[in-house]
C-alpha cells in the first residue's frame, strides 16, 4: 500500500496527481492519503465517486491532527483485478488480418 501526502504544508502531491494515481490503481489495490488540513481532504472525498473508490476516514488527535483516507479501488472503466492476466491481442482477435494470424 502506498502513502501519499497532499500538497500543502510541505506535502508533495496535488489533488489532481492523487486522483490520477487512484484512477490508475487496479481493483482491490489501496492507497492511504494524508493531509494536515481538512479542506483538501473534503475536496478529495467530493471527487472520489468518479475515481471508483471506497474511502475510510481515519483521524488521530494529538498536537497536530492526523487526517487520513484509506482508499480502496472498487472498479471502473480501466480497473482490472491486481492478479488479472494481461491481455494478448493475438489471442483475443485471431484472424483479424493485421498480424501473422491473418
Amino acid at each position: 500500500m502506498r502513502l501519499l501526502h497532499l500538497r500543502g504544508h510541505g506535502d508533495p502531491f496535488t489533488l489532481l496527481e492523487i486522483l490520477q494515481t487512484v484512477r490508475d490503481l487496479a481493483a482491490g489495490e489501496q492507497v492511504e492519503i494524508r493531509s494536515d488540513r481538512a479542506e483538501p481532504m473534503a475536496e478529495l472525498r467530493r471527487l472520489l465517486p468518479a475515481a471508483h473508490c471506497l474511502a475510510e476516514e481515519r483521524t488521530e488527535t494529538g498536537a497536530v491532527p492526523d487526517r487520513r483516507l484509506l482508499l480502496t479501488k472498487t472498479g471502473g472503466p480501466t480497473a482490472q483485478p491486481a492478479n488479472a492476466p494481461k491481455s494478448n491481442p493475438m489471442e483475443d482477435n485471431p484472424g483479424c488480418g493485421t498480424c501473422c494470424n491473418g
